[in-house]
């Protein structure tokens, strides 16, 4: 199912109607249940993105593989039915990366200019830091990381839901292939993990 992810403020606000709806709660008590009574598999994109990281450890390649492309398929349908959610296209350069066929590091770039754009649209959202920062991760921009960091230091790591995020940045780290950025990002991830 494609739907947005998180807490999202109600826009236009609608009399009588909430200010804010809960799309996981919506989720979780209401269309999974409502899917499977109706004999459906209920899969949200980052189930997938879950699932294909669990297979991974276990060393299980080919669902791994079918997983990894599950994931990819479901955001960049997230990411084409709402330009301004940066969620779905932030997701995608890693997975990208990850999956590494022909033509995925242009769609990565792609998609982190999308989730940039959109995190600028959207001032609201206690995830646009922490997106900007895996963002900063994802393209090994270390100059820009480092300003983030700093922010974190001077925000706190909750601000900037470090707790979720370091799983993004530690698997962006492992993709950059510039040995001097990756040690670069490897030693500030260390520091942003003091925090925590």
């Amino acid at each position: 199912m494609v739907m947005p992810f998180g807490t999202k403020a109600v826009e236009p606000a609608v009399q009588g109607a909430p200010a804010k709806i809960d799309f996981d709660a919506l989720w979780s008590k209401a269309l999974a249940p409502a899917l499977t009574e109706l004999g459906y598999e209920p899969v949200r994109a980052d189930q997938y993105k879950k699932l294909s990281n669990a297979a991974k450890e276990k060393a299980d390649q080919a669902r791994h593989r079918d997983y990894l492309d599950r994931a990819i398929e479901h955001y960049e349908s997230g990411m084409r039915l709402d330009l301004n959610d940066f969620y779905p296209s932030s997701n995608l350069p890693r997975l990208y990366k990850e999956r590494a066929e022909e033509g995925d590091d242009e769609s990565a770039a792609l998609a982190a200019r999308i989730a940039m754009l959109a995190c600028d649209r959207d001032t609201t959202s206690p995830w646009r830091n922490p997106t900007r920062l895996a963002l900063a991760f994802d393209a090994a921009d270390v100059e820009t990381a480092k300003r983030y960091a700093k922010q974190v230091r001077r925000d706190g790591p909750a601000a900037w839901q470090l707790e979720t995020t370091v799983k993004d940045l530690e698997r962006s780290v492992g993709q950059v292939q510039d040995e001097a950025k990756r040690k670069s990002l490897e030693a500030m991830l260390a520091d942003l993990k003091t925090l925590l």
